[in-house]
């Protein structure tokens, strides 16, 4: 008895030997295993991480604007206005400029609209400038047609036209681009430059709002090339080339980004309207990186 005793605890004693190396190895190969595929999870998630790029526009991106509306027609005023692009603050400043506004053309006072027949574009920016105390980085200037062209890209406007309009009823409604337009160029405002000065300022600021900013960021690179061989302007397709993506990023993320900002002044004699001195102030301060609802 003591002889099988000894011979099954001899046989014993190896088997569980080889069992638990077999453990061992087996244990030690599947966490080798584990510790690779945990390895290369971790590993590939930040790989992956790192490859998305995300666009953020910054100070360079913006750029301000001189628009300028002349229908050439003889009877309609011209209209004048400085456009901030804004793609970091995500947003769009619009300044009417009155065309009665008082312009010191080298110690010579006229008005603007004088000043730009006398002085052509270029002269009408560099005033605005001093006027302004700001860089207009560069111009459009449209006929009715360029100008057309533009509130068809935008998608017309949902608007309150008042009773005083000439051959269009009173009341909220939709403008296509020719009834924009008459209300823009309209003379015959009952509180003259200053009230047209407010509607031209309201359309423009509600066009660009109530835009689809996806569908423009879309085709924004064909309708650049339409809008640009139909108006005379300073920018070059590597300027647009710089600022398109900056452009598309604005359009794409922001909600109903432009402010319209009316400059405060007064009547001045022989039927000028005189800006108030606070007017640098003014532009800074709507230009300023700041809550678009202050």
């Amino acid at each position: 008895m003591e002889k099988q005793k000894q011979k099954i605890g001899s046989t014993a004693i190896p088997f569980l030997l080889t069992v638990l190396i077999s453990l061992i190895i087996i244990g030690g190969a599947a966490l080798f295993i584990f510790n690779k595929l945990d390895k290369d999870k971790n590993s590939s998630e930040p790989d992956s991480i790192d490859k998305i790029e995300y666009y953020t526009p910054t100070a360079e991106d913006s750029s301000n604007l001189l628009l300028i509306l002349d229908t050439k027609d003889g009877a309609s005023p011209i209209t004048f206005m400085v456009l901030r692009i804004d793609p970091e603050m995500k947003r769009y400043v619009c300044i009417p400029i009155a065309s009665t506004s008082v312009i010191d053309y080298g110690g010579e006072i006229m008005s603007l609209t004088e000043h730009y027949k006398n002085g052509g574009v270029i002269g009408t920016k560099n005033s605005l400038e001093s006027l302004l105390g700001i860089t207009i980085d560069r111009y459009i200037k449209m006929d009715g047609g360029g100008f057309q062209k533009f509130c068809d890209i935008l998608g017309g406007v949902q608007i309150y036209v008042p009773s005083d309009i000439k051959d269009m009823e009173s009341g909220e409604q939709y403008l296509a681009a020719t009834q924009i337009q008459k209300l823009v160029t309209y003379r015959e405002y009952k509180n003259g430059e200053q009230q047209r000065m407010i509607m031209v300022g309201t359309i423009v600021s509600s066009m660009l709002n109530q835009a689809n900013g996806e569908r423009i960021a879309a085709g924004l690179d064909n309708s650049f090339t339409t809008i640009i061989n139909m108006v005379e302007s300073d920018i070059s397709l590597i300027d647009y080339s710089d600022k398109s993506e900056a452009l598309k990023y604005l359009l794409k993320n922001s909600n109903d980004p432009a402010e319209f900002r009316n400059p405060i002044g007064k009547e001045a004699e022989g039927g000028y309207f005189e800006l108030d001195k606070s007017i640098k102030d003014d532009v800074e301060y709507w230009f300023s990186k700041r809550d678009i609802s202050e």
